[in-house]
């Protein structure tokens, strides 16, 4: 419900707010204590990915994380290829983010979240605004991204009937 404190919770996972009381732990460590070495083991896909999507060209929003960690042309390429193979999204890879619609704009996003491979995803409200098809994508993405990579999916929704079909 809202108001419940699933942003809140999220925050602290990344280290983005501190505890009044208490410790948060994420891999053993203290997000706001550790800021830069838990963040390089988290993806995340934000609620409004209009605020997350930074790149002129989807490609370019993919790539960026990438490049700030100093990948090579052909490794930044091979890994965009890769992702946008993955998530089905080839065919907008040279398309501007804003003109994207909502379904598409979430894959970008996810795109983004998971080039480097996090350890950890959390995606606060990844269902907000889909079509009832552009949710099924979704939800079979993400349990490919948990069962076939390994990684953590940490999931805020309102939609009580989603949460069987993607947790354990």
């Amino acid at each position: 419900p809202n108001g419940a404190g699933k942003t809140t919770l999220i925050s602290h996972i990344l280290g983005l707010l501190s505890p009044v009381e208490g410790q948060v732990k994420v891999m053993g460590m203290q997000p706001d204590k550790n800021f830069n070495h838990v963040r390089k083991h988290i993806g995340v896909v934000f609620q409004n990915v209009d605020e997350q999507i930074i790149g002129p060209r989807v490609y370019d929003d993919i790539a960026f994380s990438l490049r700030n960690e100093r990948f090579s042309r052909q490794e930044v390429d091979e890994r965009v290829k890769k992702i946008a193979s993955m998530l089905g999204i080839e065919d907008i890879l040279e398309k501007i983010p804003h003109y994207l619609s909502g379904g598409q704009k979430k894959k970008a996003a996810l795109a983004g979240a998971i080039s480097m491979m996090p350890e950890i995803l959390i995606l606060d409200e990844p269902f907000d605004g889909l079509d009832p098809k552009s949710k099924a994508e979704m939800i079979i993405l993400l349990n490919r991204l948990n069962k076939e990579n390994g990684i953590t999916l940490v999931i805020t929704t309102h939609d009580i009937n989603i949460v069987p079909l993607i947790s354990d």
